[in-house]
């Protein structure tokens, strides 16, 4: 969801999730999945490998970085520092992490900065402090995720700022894991876990 006026810098956001990956495609490796996405004109990736240390997560953000080339966007959770380290376009901030305005300060027109919500306050506020996108959810069960927010309160996220990227349990599926979403608001954009099942709706 972008909470800034004009245009969201990308309209679909791969996450990254090697075990998944691993489990769902034994021989694919991350790097391998990314270069696939780039060849179907996925425009964005964020890295999310928390259980990995910090050198891991760079190395592994600079092979992204060359499996992902421009104008494909490549974003780490969490990390400035290693997001501009590995040459990536932007940092995604967990709903509890450092404040959106700093970053924005210390590295406007150097990173993208975007940030998770699960609130519609949390969404608001994101917009205030200028950043680049939001990603709202989740909006179906998810594993880990928490309750759900339903249809009804990503139509309402998506009408306070305009354009959406919904956490869903698969990018752009329905509640049976299959189908699109379909919801009455402005929804242009997805994001989404499941690597061996990334498909969007427009």
């Amino acid at each position: 969801m972008s909470a800034t006026a004009g245009t969201a810098p990308f309209s679909l956001l791969a996450i990254s999730d090697r075990v998944g990956l691993r489990r769902a495609a034994p021989r694919r490796s991350l790097p391998a999945w990314a270069r696939t996405l780039a060849a179907a004109g996925v425009p964005a990736l964020l890295l999310r490998e928390k259980d990995l240390p910090d050198r891991a997560v760079h190395c592994l953000a600079r092979t992204l970085r060359r499996r992902l080339p421009a104008p494909g966007r490549l974003l780490v959770s969490g990390r400035a520092d290693i997001a501009l380290a590995a040459g990536a376009d932007g940092v995604h901030l967990p709903a509890d992490g450092v404040p959106t305005a700093a970053l924005r300060r210390r590295f406007a027109g150097a990173l993208l900065v975007g940030r998770s919500t699960h609130t519609l306050d949390d969404v608001s506020a994101a917009a205030e402090a200028g950043a680049s996108y939001v990603t709202f959810g989740p909006v179906f069960a998810s594993p880990g995720k928490g309750e759900p927010t339903g249809l009804d309160r990503l139509a309402a996220a998506c009408g306070a700022v305009g354009q959406c990227v919904p956490r869903v349990a698969g990018p752009g599926q329905g509640r049976d894991g299959r189908g699109p979403v379909h919801v009455g608001a402005p929804i242009r954009d997805a994001a989404g876990w499941r690597p061996h099942r990334a498909r969007a709706s427009p």
